[in-house]
């Protein structure tokens, strides 16, 4: 290979590192594309689904940015078919939802039955109500706290469709200063070219929020997906950039003074006056297949039959993690922040921790899949019977610290077999084994789902991993001094997990069994601790859906158990919401109603925002508050549109304040308002 080549993708990925600079190249990118559409546009093959990654399994049981309600709202008749690039032979089947679950759940953190909890403010970390088992493929930083606000080429989209498709939406939260915008398009060109372009804005500034909470997060992905005219090559280029900005208050000293009308979010006292954090992560991946033997394609641009692929996954990717203070004051109105930072405060000059990561990462695969002719009478893509794949990823990455730089390196072998012979029937199993700096690491898990008749749908599922530490529970320095360097073991984790649904009474239940060994966790004093004892969690989720004529009542319930108390997450968490839905004048759909979540008082986790890490602390327990939304969502044809009021029983005369995290109260009453408009043409 020659010498020059890793040296030039290495100085062009350096290029993408720049958001600045990259953002605005991809936008005008995007907006000669979309000027040029009329005259480039012509008929195309279609291609074919998603399952899990080039084995990075692309749905972890982190949970998706993108939930399934993002595009339950594209209907089916128009032919858009979203799928990604890990498994282009398996796409999403989506249905008319009309006025769907998610339209008035704007905030990522709860748009999934089960919320994530966060800081109060949207766009702030946040963590998942419910203990989930992690996925760890090679190096993990371990600073998740902005997982579902950012866009990664594995969960970038593209589509199978006949016409362009767009899909923007607007959110303005009570002031002009706080907004939400997304817009997603995509295109055939001609010459078996296709586009896709994913765009999120999040702005935070109002008052309607506590004191040093603003934020501002910006996503963009884009991605082209080019097809040679036989069919036998599909290459899948995708850029992603995300830079988050948030102020750190630290969480609420002293309650807002007055109440009722008089109370102002702005009047409470917080912990931290200066503090900031900034979080840049830019992917640029390709991922590119090749047929080794050729097979007929129906007018759909599927192929039936078994195909031989050779696979390659190539990516670049940059993360830096810059927290900063710069005077962190000992004395004065503002000495709290010393007293905060505790041990942390190495320097009263000012605090800084940084971390950047660069990694380049290669997967080479070799698979077979065998799929199925198209349904409903041409206008759906085939179905993907069956995948058998056997891989092997390196990867590199060079870490930028305060207190110097250092180089690592992963190789692991990985496999995959799927097996879905008929819609009643389907097995997916996955597994991965370290060779190199994380040798013995290992992750087995299967999954059965077969289908009851009328009798439901019952599905298994089984994991079991070993995984290394992350770097954040490895080391952390301050300021250019080291707090902590760890030999943390590796830990044992194992999970069970069977599910029941019953679709005509819209019924479902999940009995979850996590045991783990060395469990490592952030104790009250914000440092990594690991666990001696192996800690067993028991968990049971039902939801069902009740319907009388117009009105709904729909009811999901979690109960988590542990053994040991070095978890803080809730052990009850339900979410109720009650609904008027119907069409009004004969061209109106509405749905109006209550949306209530209930989580009994417990002793909540702290975010430490220096390392951005959930920790254990024993000095506050939250309170038990009915959050109670009331909403009214609107249809007429394309145009979508909402109105909500947050924190609703406040207008009730309840003066008391909500928490999901330690100290971070959520605001008040607030009423916030959207809109959303979908093309295809």
């Amino acid at each position: 290979m020659d010498n020059t080549t890793p040296f030039s993708f290495f100085e062009m990925a350096r290029f993408f590192r720049s958001s600045y600079a990259s953002h605005r190249v991809f936008l005008l990118i995007f907006a000669f594309c979309m000027t040029a559409a009329g005259k480039l546009g012509g008929q195309v093959r279609q291609p074919v689904q998603r399952d899990g990654g080039m084995f990075d399994q692309g749905r972890s049981e982190r949970g998706d940015m993108r939930s399934q309600g993002d595009f339950d709202e594209t209907l089916d008749t128009f032919g858009v078919f979203p799928f990604w690039a890990s498994n282009p032979a398996k796409f999403e089947r989506l249905r008319d939802t009309t006025l769907d679950a998610w339209l008035h759940q704007y905030d990522p953190t709860r748009q999934r039955l089960f919320d994530y909890l966060h800081l109060g403010n949207t766009g702030s970390a946040h963590q998942s109500a419910r203990l989930e088992a992690p996925f760890r493929v090679g190096l993990d930083l371990g600073l998740h706290q902005f997982d579902l606000y950012m866009l990664s080429p594995e969960k970038m989209p593209f589509y199978r469709l006949e016409k362009a498709f767009t899909n923007v939406s607007f959110l303005q939260v009570g002031e002009q200063s706080e907004s939400i915008l997304k817009a997603q398009f995509a295109r055939n060109f001609s010459d078996g070219i296709h586009l896709s372009v994913d765009y999120h804005r999040m702005n935070m500034f109002g008052t309607n929020k506590y004191p040093e909470q603003d934020v501002q997060h910006t996503s963009l992905g884009l991605g082209l997906w080019i097809q040679d005219a036989e069919g036998r090559y599909d290459g899948f280029l995708v850029y992603t950039g995300n830079t988050i900005r948030q102020e750190n208050s630290g969480g609420i000293q002293t309650p807002p003074s007055g109440t009722g009308t008089f109370s102002s979010a702005q009047s409470a006292e917080v912990f931290l006056s200066d503090a900031e954090t900034f979080h840049e992560r830019n992917a640029l991946a390709y991922t590119q297949y090749y047929r080794l033997n050729k097979i007929r394609s129906d007018s759909l641009g599927t192929s039936p039959g078994r195909a031989f692929l050779l696979g390659h996954h190539g990516t670049f990717q940059s993360n830096r993690f810059r927290f900063f203070d710069a005077f962190p004051s000992t004395t004065g109105p503002t000495a709290t922040d010393s007293s905060h930072y505790q041990g942390f405060l190495v320097d009263a000059r000012g605090l800084r921790f940084f971390l950047g990561q660069q990694t380049l990462d290669n997967t080479f695969s070799l698979a077979t899949t065998r799929t199925g002719r198209t349904g409903s009478n041409g206008r759906l893509p085939a179905d993907q019977k069956d995948l058998l794949e056997a891989a092997l990823q390196h990867q590199v990455h060079w870490l930028e610290m305060d207190q110097g730089d250092t180089t690592l390196q992963y190789l692991l072998l990985k496999g995959r077999l799927n097996f879905s012979p008929n819609p009643g029937l389907d097995i997916q199993t996955y597994a991965h084994l370290g060779l190199w700096d994380q040798a013995g690491d290992y992750r087995i898990s299967g999954s059965l789902s077969l289908g009851l008749g009328k009798f439901g749908r019952f599905s298994a599922e089984a994991i079991n991993q070993l995984y290394s530490p992350t770097f954040m529970e490895h080391q952390f320095s301050v300021s250019q001094r080291s707090l902590w360097k760890t030999d943390h073991k590796r830990t044992l984790h194992t999970t069970i997990r069977a599910t029941y649904a019953h679709p005509w009474s819209e019924f479902s239940a999940v009995a979850t069994y996590h045991l783990i060994n060395n469990f490592i966790y952030f104790d009250t004093n914000g440092q990594p601790a690991q666990l001696s004892r192996p800690l067993s969690v028991a968990q049971l989720s039902l939801s069902n859906h009740l319907q009388m004529g117009s009105f709904h009542l729909e009811n999901a319930v979690l109960l988590q158990q542990f053994s040991e108390q070095v978890v803080a997450l809730p052990k009850l968490f339900s979410k109720h919401s009650f609904y008027y839905a119907g069409k009004w004048f004969g061209v109106l759909d509405v749905k109006t109603g209550l949306d209530i979540r209930l989580i009994p008082a417990y002793q909540p986790a702290y975010y430490f925002p220096l390392s951005g890490q959930f920790q254990l602390q024993e000095g506050f327990e939250a309170p038990f508050y009915p959050a109670i939304d009331a909403f009214f969502a609107m249809q007429v044809n394309k145009f979508r549109a909402f109105a909500k009021v947050e924190q609703a029983a406040g207008w009730l005369g309840n003066d008391a304040l909500y928490y999901q995290t330690a100290y971070y109260a959520h605001p008040g009453t607030v009423f916030r308002f959207g809109i959303k408009w979908r093309f295809v043409n």
